[in-house]
């Protein structure tokens, strides 16, 4: 039975106007991105390197915020094309999710 789950992926707006589909799209997007040490930034850096792609690459890797909803904020007005954050932050607006790394604890 599973008790509980977290889903991250990639926040974006309705209808995922700049096709976007992974971390391999990243270098060609706005991206706001979680503080330093925060387990999605881990899981971001995680990622980039699995593809080879540089952090510098990614326009925004230096925009920090301290939580998913602050990413999803930043995709909602604007200020960012995409971020990487939990399911349930772009939820509340029924935002496309692109899921990316997921876990769920077990009973």
């Amino acid at each position: 039975m599973t008790f509980a789950g977290r889903e991250q992926g990639l926040m974006l707006p309705p209808g995922n106007p700049l096709d976007l589909s992974g971390i391999e799209d990243l270098p060609r997007v706005r991206f706001v991105n979680r503080q330093r040490g925060a387990g999605t930034r881990l899981l971001l850096d995680y990622l980039l390197a699995q593809q080879g792609i540089a952090p510098e690459a990614v326009e925004g890797y230096a925009r920090e915020e301290y939580t998913h909803l602050a990413v999803a904020v930043a995709v909602q007005t604007g200020v960012a094309d995409c971020g990487l954050g939990v399911r349930s932050a772009p939820a509340r607006w029924a935002w496309t999710f692109c899921p990316l790394a997921g876990n769920a604890t077990t009973l």
